[in-house]
């Protein structure tokens, strides 16, 4: 890609602006770097803030100053006034591609199977829809399409010293000793998967408590509040989080989970991003399978339903992930890095 400037479009959820990421360190990488810009809305912003490869945040604030087509024609005065090369829309809609194009950026590259791909100036045969490919690698895809060398994924998150502070604080007011172990459970998903019955959850947290004598933290929105009260009254030792961390706070919290067990969900792609153990639990089906939305490059951390048996009942196919499944697994987890401390199991 022989620009200067580039603009990466990902306005969707937290998840997938994480496995966006990689693709800004590959345009830095580039000879010479590109000076790289990034879209993105305001609740996913803290996730990119400070990220080494980032040279500029942009928000597109649809639901306020950017609402309706006087907030697109304001966005688009704004991109326009950064001068552009090329956008790169890793996540496009209708109104994503006639930003860019209002903008006046001369390289707009997209793919190229949506009635609005002729807004794009350069087309790519990537079908992302029903893919096998894992949506971190589709994201790189696109960009070596657009002549980004190739690279394997990188995850750079740097987490400002503010928030290590917050979340040793938070760890202390809850009684876990600092550089105590410790498990997270995060049991939503924000409705974009099938989720594990949360009554498992409560088992599970239970379970570690008395067995492991292990401190069980719960993170979650605000929003799920309702549903993690019902949790927490089958679970009384859970250590309650939800709906008190940011988004750069959650990810400095899982920088010192043990392991996080959570459906698919953001968190989950954060915490890989981290370097922590995961146990993500998935339908086996399309389009929400862990070979698209999986944690990255560790299949070994999935556990999903049997595909025959989860055909046959597809809205319960969660329900067929036993206790004992996720409990053997995180044994197994904990008994790995236990090894690879140099620490006795």
């Amino acid at each position: 890609m022989n620009v200067s400037r580039v603009l990466v479009v990902r306005t969707d959820r937290m998840g997938d602006v994480i496995l966006s990421t990689p693709v800004l360190t590959a345009l830095k990488a580039m000879s010479p770097p590109s000076q790289t810009a990034m879209l993105v809305r305001p609740y996913t912003r803290e996730i990119v803030d400070h990220h080494p490869d980032l040279d500029r945040v942009m928000v597109d604030d649809r639901e306020g100053r950017h609402r309706g087509i006087r907030g697109l024609l304001t966005l688009a005065r704004e991109i326009r006034c950064m001068r552009f090369d090329a956008a790169l829309l890793l996540h496009s809609t209708f109104r994503l591609a006639l930003i860019c194009l209002a903008a006046g950026i001369p390289r707009r590259i997209g793919t190229a199977y949506r009635f609005y791909s002729p807004l794009f100036s350069q087309r790519v045969r990537i079908h992302r829809r029903g893919s096998e490919r894992h949506e971190c690698d589709l994201n790189l895809d696109l960009a070596a399409a657009a002549g980004v060398p190739a690279a394997r994924a990188q995850f750079r998150i740097d987490i400002p010293e503010p928030a290590h502070c917050r979340v040793r604080q938070l760890l202390a007011d809850a009684g876990v000793a600092a550089g105590a172990p410790f498990i997270t459970l995060h049991p939503g998903s924000g409705g974009s998967a099938r989720d594990w019955p949360a009554a498992r959850f409560a088992v599970l947290g239970e379970r570690i408590a008395t067995r492991l004598k292990w401190p069980v933290l719960i993170t979650g929105t605000a929003s799920e509040k309702s549903f993690i009260d019902g949790l927490a009254d089958l679970c009384p030792s859970l250590i309650r989080l939800d709906g008190q961390l940011s988004m750069i706070e959650l990810a400095a919290l899982l920088q010192r989970t043990a392991v996080l067990v959570a459906n698919s969900t953001g968190p989950l792609h954060l915490a890989v991003a981290l370097g922590t153990e995961v146990i993500g639990l998935y339908p086996p089906m399309s389009p929400m399978w862990a070979k698209r939305w999986g944690p990255y490059r560790r299949p070994d951390s999935v556990i999903t339903p049997p595909l025959k048996e989860a055909l046959r009942a597809p809205e319960t196919c969660m329900d067929l992930i036993s206790l004992e499944q996720v409990w053997e697994r995180l044994q197994r987890v904990l008994g790995r890095t236990a090894y690879e401390n140099g620490k006795a199991r």
